[in-house]
């Protein structure tokens, strides 16, 4: 342990969009430790399991969903973003930002 507090900021808090839009959403981890793992969720509207979207250490990416419209990027140890070019109607549902140090 670093002795330094990390705490994650996801943005926007909250969007409503309809179908066909483009959607960016930006999580920055303050505090930062160069070998966090990153990572983004979805879990349905109705609740249920979490579905991983893409994991990160350090810079490298891990593509771990089937939704091939989603692409991600860590552009800094700090920063991870989700976006996609055209949402469809199933991509409903909660996108958490999460993070971990092993």
């Amino acid at each position: 342990r670093d002795g330094r507090s990390q705490t994650l900021h996801q943005t926007p808090g909250f969007i409503s969009l309809p179908p066909g839009s483009s959607v960016q959403l930006h999580c920055y981890l303050q505090g930062h430790s160069s070998t966090s793992w990153m990572f983004w969720y979805r879990q349905p509207p109705q609740g249920g399991a979490l579905h991983m979207l893409f994991l990160s250490r350090g810079k490298d990416l891990i593509d771990d969903s089937s939704e091939k419209h989603f692409t991600a990027a860590r552009p800094t140890q700090q920063n991870f973003t989700l976006s996609t070019d055209s949402l469809f109607p199933n991509d409903t549902g909660l996108y958490y930002c999460a993070w971990s140090r092993t």
